[in-house]
C-alpha cells in the first residue's frame, strides 16, 4: 500500500511542478474534449521545442500532463487522438497560445493537487491502520 501512495504522492508533484513555473490561473470549470486536445497538443509542442534543455523531472511532468489530457479526450469522445490531434491542429488556437498556457498549466495544478491530497490520505489511513512498532527501551543504567 505504501508503494501506491509514493505512486500517487509523486504524481501530484509530477503534475504540480510544471505548472507552478507558469502563471496561476482558474483552470476552465468544465473543460470540453477539444480543450483537452488543445492541452495534449500545446504540451507535446512544450515537449518538442524544449526536448534539448528540459530537466528530467520537467520532462516527466510535462509527459505526465499530456497524458492525462490524451485520457480524457479519448475517455470522452472514444477516439483515436492520433487522428483527432492532426484534425484538430488546423483549429489549434496559435494565436492565444499564452491564454491556453495558463488554462492547462492551471488544469495541470489542480490534478497535481487533488493527487498530493490523496496521497496524504492514504497515508493517513495506512498510519491508522498500521501504527509505528514501538522502539525498544534501552535498559536503566
Amino acid at each position: 500500500m505504501i508503494r501506491w501512495w509514493l505512486a500517487v504522492w509523486a504524481l501530484g508533484t509530477v503534475f504540480t511542478a510544471p505548472a507552478l513555473a507558469l502563471q496561476n490561473a482558474d483552470p476552465v470549470a468544465e473543460p470540453t474534449p477539444e480543450d483537452d486536445l488543445d492541452c495534449a497538443i500545446l504540451v507535446s509542442m512544450l515537449l518538442a521545442a524544449q526536448e534539448d534543455t528540459l530537466s528530467p523531472e520537467q520532462r516527466i511532468g510535462l509527459v505526465s500532463g499530456m497524458t492525462y489530457f490524451v485520457g480524457r479526450y479519448e475517455a470522452q469522445r472514444g477516439a483515436d487522438v492520433d487522428t483527432a490531434m492532426v484534425e484538430r491542429s488546423n483549429a489549434f488556437p496559435k494565436g492565444d497560445l499564452a491564454a491556453l498556457s495558463k488554462n492547462c498549466s492551471a488544469r495541470m495544478k489542480a490534478v497535481g493537487d487533488r493527487m498530493i491530497v490523496a496521497g496524504n490520505t492514504v497515508s493517513e489511513i495506512e498510519n491508522k491502520d498500521n501504527p509505528p512498532a514501538p522502539t525498544p527501551q534501552s535498559p536503566p543504567e
